[in-house]
């Protein structure tokens, strides 16, 4: 079947593809290891990406391209390569221009690919739309910042990456069959945090036309970085260094050894600090900027691409701390769950103050009899469920265009992270509508009629209507549902999607008030 398929042609060259079936035995056409990019090698390594090189002959496309170098996120093992920069598209046919499904992988912007072990569009490429993943680059290969302008490293690289792949996408995606004029971005956990800061970049300038965040957000501490000097300086056991020093320390070294430097550099769960990976507020200007800015402030501003945004997130968020840092319970030390954007200053009578709120909002201070789903609940409105509420109600306030808000509570057998981590513990964890999205490698049999195959059939109907129209209800759905109201001049509607969908209002009302009274005797000094 594969020699059957005639060479297509993008602005590089021809490429060949294959036919697959998907999830409901229809065909689709799937091209993979398309290089977006110049390989990010040599005197290119830490850099923004280029264009990608025309080439000649007809590229075979049948196969995935090398991902970055990463610990797979369920087998663990570390593979990949510098030369990283594919990206694969899945089409149902190459003629009428559909909606197209641009998604963002996350992994803590240390592990992910846009690998059909983990991303397989057998799923939502039932419903007639285009779905492109990508790889971008990952740890000090993706997020090395350095200050000194004469390095061209000021960081994002990866950022700058997915905005490379979005480009080639305006440029080549109607020979797939997709319409460059309505493409959707969409990312899980430190992808979303992606999507977001593209909403809020000038570098995402129409690329895409809406967006989905799904359990992440810019105005979280998981995706944000720092600069990696004091970091390197550190591990490497330095003295007196400066940017130029470490930049070409690490040119030096092989990728192998790049990498098992990034493992031995502390990351924690904590969010009094930045990430060592993440994105920055670039030191300087350059063409490709991504942000120079805090992005609350731009959010507030309303000076940002403002398009039709679906977002949410799990009812047990906090399980990615027990499950990835093998965390279960509150220390003693509150000033550390302090998250950093909140600017309260270490040591401080207002630190010890929020610290003091926090322990006795949650566990009543009473740490020694605390029970672990407190901790679970505590540290996933912390990181996760907090900044995503604050980013759908400000979104609401400052954007013309539609605000979804959404929580998920389905907890059964295609629960994604529950499943790769083996976690038996009962509720919906950070990371699990992947299994509802996606086909994966440890997608099990699923039984026509069952809970899983409802939760398929729901939200990839609501994902890929929200992509088509802008909004995830659809005058074609052949299921009755509630109508799913936008979040309205700070009236928090939702969705729960589990079992049944339902709708409401406020979801965790008593918690978010909680947080939105210690936001205001923040700002006030108490």
């Amino acid at each position: 079947v594969v020699d059957m398929l005639p060479a297509l042609k993008v602005q590089q060259g021809y490429l060949r593809g294959k036919l697959c079936k998907d999830f409901y035995g229809g065909t689709y056409l799937s091209f993979q290891g398309i290089p977006y990019a110049k390989p990010p090698t040599g005197n290119l390594r830490f850099k923004a990406p280029e264009p990608p090189e025309p080439w000649d002959g007809v590229r075979d496309c049948t196969r995935e391209g090398n991902p970055p170098i990463s610990r797979h996120v369920v087998t663990k093992t570390v593979n990949g390569s510098e030369d990283c920069l594919f990206l694969n598209v899945y089409t149902p046919e190459l003629t009428e221009p559909k909606a197209v499904m641009f998604y963002v992988y996350g992994g803590a912007f240390i592990m992910g690919a846009g690998d059909k072990d983990l991303y397989g569009p057998d799923f939502l490429i039932s419903q007639n739309v285009v779905v492109v993943t990508i790889n971008y680059r990952l740890g000090l290969f993706g997020f090395l910042s350095l200050k000194d302008p004469t390095l061209e490293v000021p960081g994002n690289a990866a950022i700058k990456d997915v905005v490379q792949a979005l480009r080639w996408v305006q440029e080549n995606i109607t020979h797939f069959g997709g319409d460059p004029n309505n493409v959707t971005i969409l990312g899980g956990c430190v992808g979303a945090v992606c999507v977001q800061q593209l909403i809020l970049s000038p570098q995402g300038k129409g690329l895409f036309h809406k967006a989905i965040m799904q359990s992440g957000s810019a105005l979280g501490t998981r995706g944000i970085g720092q600069w990696s000097t004091p970091l390197i300086k550190k591990v490497l056991d330095l003295e007196e260094v400066n940017d130029r020093d470490i930049f070409n320390i690490l040119n030096e070294m092989s990728a192998e050894r790049i990498f098992q430097l990034q493992e031995t550099i502390p990351d924690t769960y904590f969010p009094d600090v930045p990430r060592p990976f993440g994105i920055v507020q670039e030191a300087y200007q350059t063409k490709q900027t991504i942000t120079s800015e805090d992005p609350l402030s731009v959010l507030q501003s309303g000076d940002y691409n403002s398009v039709p945004l679906m977002l949410g997130f799990a009812a047990r968020e906090g399980y990615l701390v027990d499950l990835h840092y093998n965390q279960h319970k509150a220390s003693a030390n509150f000033e550390r769950q302090i998250p950093f954007p909140l600017n309260v200053p270490a040591g401080s009578r207002l630190s010890d103050y929020v610290a003091n709120e926090l322990k006795g909002f949650y566990f009543g201070n009473d740490l020694e009899q605390q029970r672990s789903d407190d901790f679970f609940v505590f540290v996933g409105d912390n990181l996760f469920v907090r900044p995503i509420y604050k980013s759908a109600k400000l979104h609401s306030l400052t954007s013309s265009t539609p605000v979804y808000l959404y929580r998920m509570s389905l907890d059964a057998d295609l629960n994604f992270f529950k499943a790769a981590f083996n976690c038996k513990r009962k509720g919906t964890s950070h990371a699990d509508e992947l299994g509802y999205l996606f086909t994966h490698m440890l997608t099990p049999t699923i039984r026509p009629h069952s809970i899983e195959a409802k939760g398929v059939e729901m939200f990839v109907k609501l994902w890929t209507n929200f992509a088509k129209y802008g909004d995830p209800n659809s005058p074609e759905d052949p299921i009755e549902r509630p109508r799913w109201k936008p979040v309205q001049n700070g009236e928090m509607h939702f969705a729960d999607l589990g079992e049944n969908f339902t709708t409401g209002i406020n979801p965790e009302e008593h918690r978010m008030a909680f947080w939105d009274r210690l936001e205001e005797k923040i700002a006030n000094g108490m």
